[in-house]
């Protein structure tokens, strides 16, 4: 569904009782657009907390990072906004699992990180204060420089060579 804010409009209700439209912009980017002054602003949707709660509380972000709307639940909107924010969540939400680590250098206040994925080998960068975060119930989330995530399951499942270099990046 790859429709634009100009063309059918999908008006989602905020507390404000303002009617703002959640749609795809001519680029294909998820938009927002309050009907009153016709503006339209990209923005990429947030999850609050990903790991318990992937259909509430979602936060729908403009390039600066600043909030444009909040939207508690996915069940409230109507059927073509829901799919339009679930799509948009599942291409953010996009987790690529590493499975070897190559090498991780330092460069001008950046990490940059050799690895193989579940998908193919990546390369990516990572600010030198992002450190990887150890999970609650086990894993390694670690979050590039473009926001993606990267994950590793079980750490002690990669290889010794994987293992020594990720060794000096955890606590």
């Amino acid at each position: 569904m790859n429709e634009s804010c100009t063309k059918k409009e999908n008006y989602i209700r905020q507390e404000s009782k303002q009617n703002v439209a959640l749609c795809r912009s001519a680029h294909g980017l998820l938009s927002f657009r309050e009907h009153a002054s016709g503006k339209e602003i990209p923005v990429k949707p947030h999850l609050c907390f990903p790991w318990t709660s992937s259909k509430q509380y979602i936060s729908l972000r403009n390039d600066e990072g600043k909030e444009i709307m909040f939207i508690e639940d996915l069940k409230r909107l109507d059927p073509a906004s829901r799919e339009l924010l679930e799509n948009a969540l599942a291409e953010v939400g996009f987790i690529l699992e590493i499975t070897q680590i190559h090498s991780i250098r330092e460069d001008f206040e950046l990490r940059n990180w050799k690895v193989e994925t579940l998908q193919g080998p990546r390369t990516f960068q990572t600010k030198l204060d992002n450190w990887p975060r150890p999970l609650p119930k086990g894993g390694i989330l670690i979050k590039d420089i473009a926001e993606d995530l990267l994950y590793i399951p079980d750490p002690s499942k990669l290889d010794a060579k994987s293992q020594k270099i990720l060794w000096a990046f955890l606590d």
